[in-house]
Order: structure tokens, then sequence, then C-alpha cells
């Protein structure tokens, strides 16, 4: 089946389902990325935080630590994307020529600017897939809760998915280990629910049960 990713920075697929796509190569599975922004960043006072060709380096590194190869970046400005016209075009270019049957994309009520409008573009845009989950990739709370109602077991995946994450050299040095430990819990926690030593959890748009079983 052809699975797709989609992340608002290079970091962001690695944290949230980096488990779930590490398992889906490892399965045979057809997977790609979609990343949206460069993910350079400067602080309030302009100054630069994460150089971009630092961040896409990392973030194909991450990437292909987990098996994925086939990136496509928009790199579209961090911090400002917006739910709207440019941003559904960019992206429906892009899921036309992919043609995924499956995509994971960021929580709509996520409370970082970027992911949001990203995640309610990715329904517009992805209305005739068969099947959407939604995933979290930060440790802020919204107004409303993530609801998962899809559970996977990355448990022979997570050593994967923490390479991967380590491959962001920069933000683990910004953030420290604690970024790396409660990614860990997270994924503890959610193994927990189920017999699984790690797990990753999405919540559906939709979902197709069959999708991939009929070619």
């Amino acid at each position: 089946m052809k699975v797709l990713f989609i992340g608002a920075h290079f970091d962001d697929i690695e944290i949230g389902c980096g488990g779930t796509a590490a398992r889906m190569v490892a399965e045979g599975h057809e997977v790609a990325a979609i990343v949206v922004t460069h993910s350079g960043y400067n602080d309030e006072n302009g100054n630069c935080i994460r150089e971009r060709a630092v961040a896409v380096q990392e973030g194909l590194e991450g990437l292909a630590e987990l098996g994925i190869k086939e990136v496509y970046q928009l790199e579209m400005e961090t911090g400002r994307v917006e739910y709207g016209v440019q941003l559904i075009h960019k992206m429906e270019v892009l899921i036309k020529e992919i043609a995924p049957q499956m995509v994971f994309t960021h929580w709509t009520a996520d409370v970082h600017q970027d992911h949001s409008a990203i995640g309610r573009a990715t329904l517009n845009v992805c209305r005739k897939t068969g099947s959407v989950l939604m995933y979290r990739s930060n440790w802020y709370r919204s107004s409303v809760g993530f609801s998962p109602k899809i559970f996977v077991d990355t448990s022979d995946y997570f050593e994967v998915k923490k390479r991967a994450i380590n491959r962001h050299v920069s933000e683990v040095t910004k953030f420290g280990q604690g970024w790396l430990r409660f990614v860990e819990a997270q994924d503890i926690s959610v193994g927990m629910e189920f017999g699984y030593r790690f797990g990753e959890a999405f919540e559906p748009v939709k979902l197709d049960l069959f999708v991939g079983l009929d070619k």
C-alpha cells in the first residue's frame, strides 16, 4: 500500500509516528513523506535558532533512519503556515502525484499553528483518500482532548525511532534529554494499554479497513 506521512517540520514525523513509519517500511509498504516547512527558525529577536540548511540535512537523515527516502519538501516559512488556498493548493498538487491510500497527518486541534493548519488542509486535499489518521507531535495541551482510537505496536521499532530523533542534533541540544524522555514515556504509556513495550496512537478521521487488500 502507498502510505504518506505529512509533517509541518523536520522532526514531527519522527516524534509523532516514527515507529509506525519504520514498521510500515519494514513490512514492505511504499512509504513517502511531505515536510511542509524548511524548518529553520529564529527567536523573537531575530537570532537564528536553527539554520535552514541544518534543519533540512538533519531532517533527511532522520527520515532516512526510518527508511523513508521519498521526501517532498514544500519549503514554506516555519511558524507562518496559514490554513488557506495557498497551502491547500500546494498540498493538493503533491497528493495527486503521490496518490496515497493511507495518510498520517497532524491533529487538527494542535496548539502549534503550523500543525493545526496542515492538519485541516489535509482533510481538504485527502477527501478522496481511503484512510486519514491524525497524530500528536508535541506535549502542549489543547482546549480539546486528543482522542486516539487506533493503536500500533511499535515495540520492535522504538530504537529506530529514537535514532531518527537523535539525528536532529540541533533540536536535541536545544531541548535536552527531557525531550527524548517525554517521547519515550508517551510511547510506553500508549503501549501499556495493550501490553506492548512501546506503542503509538492515532485519531482516525476515516479508515478503510480493506485498503490495499484487494490488490
